[in-house]
């Protein structure tokens, strides 16, 4: 387990922490205060790709986090993080452990120190060059960390990107749409990505 990044944070003397993965995440857009992000929290993270997944203790979650990015108010957290990292010295069972030992502790006991952020704040998605089962996108724009290690070359030459991704309009229907128009309408959207 790597209990260093959550223990280290009590020593650097802040009030305000983020831990990332070490080689895989990069930051594209210039973050808000760690405060103002985490709001009322202690811990706030991202939900993992497909998040819903059974945890050991509440059973089932459909918030699974991912682990290469959180945020901290440290204080408020010393003791989540110390039991997350007892949990995870306990006993070993894979070698991405504490992403389990994160979620089991946190879903279970502290869900009500917890916010989740939306995922701009730990992109996960594949950059041009998808991979099957993965969502593919062909621009980062709106993305504050991105952290995909496959695709990492690739979105540093798209540096720098916008703050925000542009929303296309939609194209108005000019009159309600038949029942067999709405079908067609339906099944075309769920082919499109």
């Amino acid at each position: 387990m790597t209990a260093r990044r959550l223990e280290v944070l009590d020593g650097l003397g802040v009030d305000y922490a983020m831990t990332v993965d070490s080689f895989d995440v990069r930051c594209l857009q210039p973050l808000p205060p760690f405060e103002q992000l985490l709001g009322n929290a202690d811990v706030a993270a991202c939900v993992e790709h497909q998040g819903g997944r059974y945890v050991l203790g509440q059973g089932y979650t459909s918030s699974f986090l991912n682990g290469g990015v959180f945020l901290w108010n440290v204080p408020r957290s010393r003791d989540i993080r110390a039991e997350i990292v007892a949990r995870g010295r306990a006993h070993f069972r894979t070698a991405a452990d504490d992403q389990h030992c994160l979620n089991e502790v946190i879903l279970t006991r502290y869900f009500d120190h917890l916010r989740i952020l939306p995922c701009q704040y730990n992109f996960r998605a594949y950059f041009k060059n998808g991979r099957r089962g993965w969502p593919t996108v062909e621009h980062l724009d709106g993305v504050m960390i991105y952290h995909n290690a496959t695709c990492m070359d690739e979105a540093k030459k798209m540096l720098p990107t916008k703050s925000r991704a542009e929303l296309p309009p939609l194209v108005n229907d000019g009159r309600p749409l038949t029942p067999h128009e709405q079908f067609w309408r339906r099944l075309r959207n769920r082919f499109k990505p």
